[in-house]
């Protein structure tokens, strides 16, 4: 799901609102898309880059969260506070911007990441039934 949610978040910002969404894992149609999520085996944000499933990939959010980003972490790291002061109505340097970013951050955007990487949602040393 972390390459949905991705994708919905860039629809909402107005350097992508108008862009088209394509499925492809194809390099010839990735070299054509202006951002390319959860494909590709690059996490490059200067050129809109953003997969998290090359070895030695441990990019975080940081501000104090260790667990790694999905494309949608990804998409959310660069895009997110722009994504939230838009819809807030506000300028991006406004404190309340800062605080939802960090909460939508902390209480769901870091769930998404986890699920999609592996990480367990329960402790437990049951097996699953």
């Amino acid at each position: 799901c972390d390459e949905a949610l991705g994708c919905f978040m860039l629809k909402l910002t107005d350097q992508f609102q108008d862009c088209s969404i394509v499925r492809s894992r194809e390099k010839g149609t990735l070299d054509h898309c202006d951002v390319i999520i959860d494909v590709g085996g690059v996490y490059e944000p200067d050129n809109n880059r953003f997969d998290h499933h090359q070895r030695g990939f441990g990019e975080v959010f940081g501000h104090g969260f260790n667990t790694k980003l999905s494309s949608a972490g990804l998409v959310y790291k660069h895009y997110g506070r722009h994504i939230i002061a838009s819809q807030m109505h506000l300028p991006v340097d406004h404190p309340d911007v800062q605080t939802v970013y960090l909460e939508m951050y902390k209480n769901f955007i870091e769930a998404v990441d986890a699920v999609d990487n592996g990480v367990g949602q329960f402790d437990t040393d049951s097996p699953a039934k």
